[in-house]
């Protein structure tokens, strides 16, 4: 027989009413949905002694992949369903490959965070009976995004309001009765609230253009101005751009339009009946009441007509304008290109993390080192140009040495099958961080400083650090340009195996991982080789005491080591697959067919 529970699934953070909390947290049956409602300001202690449900399990990769394929079968069924509806609905005709362009972003998002909560639920009705649900009286309207960002700004929004929400409404679908004890929205602090006059502001950027002979667009991509120059000038084409205009767009108040589309979809049962049902209040209005604006408005650029291809690395995002432009080319004869521009292809499942959704739009994808699998296209690491090899380590007295500090939004944006619940990652890499540090010899504590990258709500992991840790210094990476920042210390630590370790080997930058696989998405087999070189060559450890050992018997002759034949040459190995530098007369420069 099925536990009886009371289910919390919002944030006790922001729970201002501390005697109703503790009248409700001293019931034995009370219990949170995750560990994303805890109220710990830090991971040093637990407040009291709570029940919190956690269904996450890094090793399920099977089920991972099986639930790769389910979501990208939902989506493509979407799509295709949406290509009528839309251009029925908006008076138009633009085929399949418009709709994906414009949608992917926020429909592959939508559909895997929406997906990751209904996993939680079946788990949670296997187990218990739900007795008595925590409900805040929040409002509908106040979860319609404005656009794609804002639909992800919302949903991933670490104060839990949209998980709440969410949950709320598929437990209402799932269940013939969902008791629920509603919660005055006063009661608690930082409630979305939608402005009554909202708009919705777009930058409209004006180009300077002229080809020879290919008509190629170079626009919002990440490359050393020096490349983007070389290529240009090897393609006799020209791109300057002028006068950013913001273009503000009144928010269309009908509502209309929006319960005429979804009237158009046929009832469904499952996950896939409450996704349409949860769209009707999550579809972005860029995509209905504000699309004929916005559609309207792009007519007005005077970027180049035609163009024969679209260069990128990440207009495909959050770019209303560029993105009607590009869908509405690249469903003609336009093909696109992709440049990667952050950390990824090297996972087990490539296809479902954002370089895979751009792969899934575009007919190339090049990437940063000469990988020619998984439909990538070789090209170098194009933020920075290295126009002369990296000098050697020179001996120093003194190292000053910057450490990354990574955190992570916890909120529960995706399936429990094969990721680690991230409040158990963002304590483990705060604790793996203060264990590192405590073993540093004295001298090294004072050189030390940290870089934040701190995603957690309240920046927990920060918090966490400056407890443990007295008179740190942690820099705001907004306040600090990273390459300028970089150039002021010697050596760098990093607990995460994000993009900044892959800018540092590219920098050739003295550093260490410390390398714990569950932090990780899980990782193709020619990556896990390279680690394991890395690893053979004291640059990846798998265990911080060993990394801050290694330091301090050999900070004094550094040099040594990172100079050494053996050690630059798994370097080089390391930067040709993954972060290569570029080169003007590689046959890899050549883009275009």
């Amino acid at each position: 027989m099925n536990k009886n529970i009371d289910l919390i699934s919002f944030c006790l953070q922001n729970f201002k009413d501390k005697k109703l909390k503790k009248k409700i947290l001293n019931n034995k049956n009370t219990f949170l949905i995750g560990n994303w409602c805890r109220e710990e300001e830090n991971y040093l202690t637990d407040i009291r002694n709570l029940n919190i449900l956690n269904f996450y399990k890094w090793n399920n990769h099977k089920k991972k992949t099986k639930d790769t394929k389910l979501i990208f079968s939902i989506y493509k069924k979407l799509i295709t369903s949406f290509t009528v509806k839309f251009n029925k609905i908006h008076n138009q005709n633009h085929n399949e490959k418009y709709w994906n362009f414009l949608l992917s972003r926020w429909l592959l998002t939508f559909i895997s965070q929406v997906y990751a909560k209904w996993v939680i639920s079946n788990y949670i009705l296997k187990e218990y009976k739900i007795k008595k649900f925590f409900f805040i009286e929040l409002n509908n309207k106040d979860f319609i995004p404005e656009n794609t960002e804002d639909a992800h700004n919302m949903t991933s929004d670490f104060r839990g309001y949209y998980s709440h929400f969410c949950f709320k409404e598929i437990f209402n679908y799932k269940l013939k009765s969902l008791n629920t004890m509603k919660l005055s929205s006063k009661k608690f602090d930082h409630i979305p609230k939608k402005s009554n006059n909202m708009e919705l502001i777009l930058k409209r950027t004006n180009v300077f253009h002229f080809s020879f002979f290919k008509k190629i667009f170079f626009y919002k991509i990440s490359f050393d101005k020096k490349i983007s120059f070389i290529l240009q000038v090897k393609n006799f084409v020209f791109n300057f751009f002028f006068n950013s205009k913001k273009i503000i767009i009144k928010d269309k108040k009908n509502s209309e339009i929006r319960n005429k589309f979804f009237q158009m979809f046929e009832k469904r049962s499952g996950f896939e009946g409450f996704l349409i049902e949860h769209m009707k209040t999550l579809m972005p209005k860029e995509f209905l009441e504000n699309y004929p604006a916005i559609y309207n408005e792009h007519f007005s650029l005077n970027w180049p007509k035609d163009p024969d291809y679209i260069l990128t690395s990440y207009g495909q995002y959050y770019d209303e304008l560029f993105k009607i432009y590009c869908a509405k080319n690249i469903s003609q004869k336009t093909e696109l290109f992709i440049f990667q521009h952050g950390y990824g292809t090297y996972y087990l499942d490539d296809n479902f993390y954002s370089t895979g959704w751009d792969k899934i739009k575009c007919n190339k994808y090049f990437v940063w080192g000469d990988q020619r699998r998984k439909g990538y296209v070789p090209f170098f690491y194009p933020k920075k140009w290295l126009l002369k090899k990296s000098a050697k380590l020179e001996a120093k007295q003194s190292y000053k040495i910057i450490s990354f500090l990574y955190g992570f939004n916890e909120q529960p944006v995706k399936s429990p099958h094969g990721y680690k619940d991230i409040y158990i990652r963002n304590k483990a890499i705060s604790y793996e961080t203060i264990a590192f540090f405590n073993i540093l010899e004295k001298k090294l504590k004072r050189k030390i400083s940290f870089r934040s990258l701190d995603a957690s709500y309240k920046k927990k992991v920060e918090q966490t650090i400056k407890k443990s840790l007295n008179n740190v210094k942690i820099y705001d990476p907004y306040l600090n340009p990273f390459y300028k920042h970089l150039e002021k210390f010697d050596i760098t630590i990093h607990f995460f195996l994000g993009t900044s370790f892959f800018d540092t080997l590219f920098l050739n930058k003295p550093s260490l991982l410390i390398y714990n696989e569950e932090h990780q998405f899980k990782h193709d087999k020619n990556f896990i080789l390279m680690l394991n070189k890395l690893k053979k060559n004291n640059i990846v450890f798998d265990d911080g005491g060993k990394a801050a050992n290694f330091l301090n018997k050999n900070l004094s002759n550094l040099e040594n080591w990172w100079n050494n034949p053996k050690v630059e040459k798994i370097k080089e190995e390391f930067r040709s697959k993954y972060c290569r530098n570029y080169n003007i007369f590689s046959k890899d420069n050549r883009i275009f067919s």
